[in-house]
C-alpha cells in the first residue's frame, strides 16, 4: 500500500475522532449538580461519602453493561433514550436497585411514577417505616414537588405529600425522591440525611449518571455517542460491512499485481549516438575528431576498415 493512501486513512481517523470528541464537549455545559462540584449545589459529598462504604463509579457515557449494584439519578435533565431505558428495566428488574432524585414529571414518567407541583418548603420531618430509614430520626428536606404513584410505598411525606416512594419491579425496585435537596453538599450534613443516603444507595456497587446530567441543545459534529450507536443499533452489520469494504478497496488500491510488462525503449541510446556520429566523420574523413571520439570508445575501431566513397 502506498503510503500515502495509510497518511490518508490514518488522518480521516483521527479527523473524526477528533470531531467527535470536541462536539460531544461543546455540547455538554457544567452542570451545578455534578458529583464532582464541590458547590452548595454540587453532589461531591455524597459521592464522597459513598466511596467510604462502597465501589462507586461515575457513568460518563449513555448507560450499559452496569454490574450488580444501585444506579443514581440525580438532577437529571436529560431523559433515558429508548434503549437506555429498556437496558435499565431490565436491569432493574434482575434485582438492581434505581433511585431517582428529580422533579422533572417527564424523567419520573418514564419509570411508571408521576410528580405534581406543591407548594414548596423546607422542613424536618420522620421519615415512614422502610428498610432505608432504619436508625433514621428526622431528615432536613427542600421540596416543591410530591409524588403521585399507584402501587408505590411511601418513605417520606410531609402531611399528604409523598417525598420518596419505592416502587417494585421485578426482584428489584425503583425509589423516586421529590426532595432532591438531600443530595445536596448544603444539606447533606443536616439531621440523619447521610445515614437515610447511604442505607438507601449502599449495595456491591454505586453507580453516579453524569451523563444525563447535560442537556444536548445541538450537535456541532459527530459525537462519541452517535458513532457507538453505529455500532450497537439494528444496523450494526450495515456499518461494518461497510468499513470492511472501504478498508478492503484501500488496501486493493494501492497494490501491484503481478511483474510490471517492460517498457519498450523510445529513446536513442547514447553509444548508438557516438556511434552514429563516429560512422559521419569517418566519411567525411574527419581524422582529427575520429581519432577523439575512438580514444574514449575503443568499439569505434571496426569502422576503421569501412571504405568509403569520397
Amino acid at each position: 500500500m502506498k503510503w500515502a493512501q495509510v497518511l490518508t486513512l490514518l488522518v480521516f481517523v483521527v479527523g473524526v475522532v477528533s470531531v467527535a470528541t470536541i462536539a460531544e464537549r461543546s455540547s455538554n455545559p457544567a452542570s451545578t449538580h455534578s458529583s464532582r462540584d464541590p458547590g452548595e449545589m454540587g453532589t461531591l459529598a455524597f459521592y464522597l461519602l459513598m466511596e467510604r462504604y462502597t465501589e462507586v463509579e461515575r457513568t460518563e457515557t449513555t448507560i450499559e453493561r452496569l454490574e450488580p449494584g444501585t444506579l443514581l439519578l440525580i438532577y437529571p435533565v436529560r431523559p433515558l433514550a429508548p434503549e437506555e431505558k429498556e437496558y435499565v428495566l431490565t436491569w432493574v428488574k434482575e434485582g438492581n436497585r434505581l433511585v431517582i432524585f428529580s422533579e422533572s414529571p417527564d424523567i419520573v414518567r418514564d419509570v411508571g411514577m408521576d410528580i405534581s407541583p406543591t407548594q414548596g418548603r423546607v422542613s424536618s420531618i420522620r421519615p415512614r417505616d422502610h428498610w432505608s430509614t432504619r436508625d433514621v430520626g428526622s431528615l432536613w428536606v427542600n421540596y416543591r414537588e410530591s409524588i403521585k404513584a399507584e402501587g408505590a410505598t411511601v418513605i417520606l411525606a410531609d402531611n399528604d405529600n409523598i417525598l420518596a416512594a419505592e416502587l417494585p419491579y421485578g426482584l428489584g425496585e425503583i425509589v423516586v425522591i421529590t426532595a432532591t435537596s438531600l443530595v445536596e453538599n448544603i444539606f447533606i450534613n443536616h439531621s440523619d440525611n447521610e445515614i437515610f443516603l447511604v442505607r438507601l444507595s449502599l449495595s456491591q456497587k454505586v453507580y453516579f449518571d453524569e451523563y444525563h446530567l447535560y442537556r444536548v441543545n445541538q450537535s456541532r459534529g459527530i459525537t462519541l455517542s452517535k458513532l457507538k450507536t453505529a455500532f450497537t443499533s439494528r444496523y450494526s452489520s450495515f456499518f461494518i460491512q461497510l468499513i470492511i469494504v472501504i478498508t478492503v478497496f484501500m488496501v486493493s488500491y494501492g497494490k501491484r499485481f503481478g511483474n510490471p510488462r517492460p517498457r519498450p525503449s523510445r529513446g536513442v541510446q547514447s553509444s548508438q549516438l557516438v556511434i552514429s556520429a563516429a560512422e559521419l566523420y569517418y566519411r567525411a574523413q574527419k581524422e582529427e575528431i575520429l581519432d577523439l571520439i575512438e580514444g574514449q570508445h575503443p568499439p569505434i575501431h571496426r569502422y576503421k576498415n569501412v571504405t568509403t566513397k569520397p
